[in-house]
């Protein structure tokens, strides 16, 4: 019996070392997948009244902006790899930027401060 316990420990454990494990993903700790492709910087960070996006890899995303609740609160287009978003219609709080490429499937996501 403990035979047993040992072998399916050694194989659990080189099936994760491997990566081919199905939870993989949930074993960071981080429920969204990243990807190399896409990448966004927030400054300032917290933020009073507007904040800049830095958005690399794709010249065509969706910016959700939503709530500790995971409702979206605003939804903006991308102008241009620079963007300035405006958060002073927001309340104070802590809100998740969501970018979207519009052209893959390609998700990155961080958390930003508003402070009044």
């Amino acid at each position: 019996m403990v035979r047993k316990f040992y072998i399916s420990l050694f194989f659990s454990v080189f099936f994760m070392a491997l990566g081919t494990s199905s939870n993989a993903n949930c074993l960071s700790g981080d429920p969204i997948v990243k990807t190399s492709k896409l990448s966004l910087d927030i400054f300032p960070n917290p933020a009073s009244s507007v904040t800049n996006l830095n958005i690399k890899g794709s010249k065509d995303t969706q910016i959700l902006i939503l709530n500790s609740l995971g409702k979206v609160i605003k939804e903006v287009q991308m102008k241009s790899e620079l963007t300035s978003l405006p958060v002073d219609d927001l309340n104070a709080g802590l809100y998740i930027i969501k970018v979207k490429d519009l052209h893959s499937d390609a998700v990155v996501s961080k958390r930003l401060l508003v402070r009044k």
